[in-house]
């Protein structure tokens, strides 16, 4: 288990780049790549507690996240017509064949990318749900998650306890969570940039995408299209505490996120985020609907 400190703010696509050379300036680093894939379990047979008169606290039941690295070069993409609307699942029927690795390193960042003014190449990926042998859930590393919702109050930064665990290679991941009394609900992917500040706090610059196909059973590899129709992007500045009894670095980790907020006032608005959209509980309407 760990105690996350963190901020959030959001770039837009014409602030992005003076924001990563500033960002590259500050840490003294080159970003790393990130690439994520990640998947919101729910239980299958939520438990409903006997309602009481007692003031004990009520059990409550958490949503489940379960995330892996995104395989962005060997997932390919996808050609498309350019007057194929990118928000329907008709994006999904009009892709002619996957393009190879060198084809994906000319996409831009907002998953798509021109050739000749005739076609558009959208990001792939292989989706939880994905019934053909090739598939790679279940040849993937996947990281489980529970989160409690961050801790009320005023506070310079949000203050949230995840608890993880990894699972190794599995002959059936859906199995496995099946075994654990959970189903998939829903799934997105985070593509973007990682940088390290003062070596405590991590900088995450990315975008969103989900399947343009509806949730259920898919053979191969789903064509993704980004949340943001802005195109915009999320930040996220985090520290992690393993030892929740760790005052020391809890106040460290503060500290440096203040400063980093202080560092980039010109550039974004670093803010804690609203606790009720980082809410996991099964009853919480947004719990699925808001990447962490």
């Amino acid at each position: 288990m760990v105690q996350q400190l963190l901020l959030t703010a959001s770039v837009s696509k014409a602030q992005f780049v003076p924001f990563k050379i500033a960002l590259q300036t500050l840490t003294g680093m080159n970003p790393e790549p990130l690439a994520r894939h990640t998947v919101i379990l729910r239980p299958r047979f939520p438990y409903l507690p006997e309602k009481t008169t007692t003031k004990a606290d009520p059990v409550e039941t958490y949503r489940i996240r379960m995330t892996r690295v995104w395989d962005v070069a060997n997932s390919g993409s996808m050609e498309t017509n350019n007057t194929a609307d990118e928000n329907s699942e008709e994006v999904g029927k009009a892709a002619e064949k996957v393009e190879n690795t060198e084809s994906m390193k000319q996409n831009t960042t907002d998953g798509t990318s021109t050739e000749a003014g005739q076609s558009t190449h959208t990001l792939v990926a292989d989706s939880v749900f994905d019934q053909s042998p090739e598939t790679s859930k279940n040849n993937s590393i996947w990281t489980i998650q529970l989160s409690d919702i961050p801790a009320a109050g005023k506070r310079p930064v949000s203050i949230q306890n995840i608890y993880e665990a990894t699972i190794y290679k599995t002959d059936d991941v859906l199995g496995y969570v099946d075994e654990l009394g959970y189903m998939p609900e829903t799934e997105f992917w985070t593509r973007g940039l990682r940088f390290y500040y003062n070596d405590v706090v991590v900088i995450e610059v990315v975008r969103f995408y989900i399947s343009t196909r509806s949730t259920g059973a898919q053979n191969g590899p789903v064509p993704l299209r980004p949340v943001d129709k802005s195109a915009s992007y999320h930040v996220r500045c985090f520290v992690d505490v393993a030892n929740l009894n760790d005052l020391d670095n809890v106040a460290r980790g503060v500290k440096q996120l203040e400063h980093l907020r202080t560092q980039l006032a010109g550039l974004i608005d670093l803010h804690v985020p609203d606790r009720r959209n980082m809410d996991s509980r099964l009853n919480s309407h947004i719990a699925s609907v808001g990447p962490r």
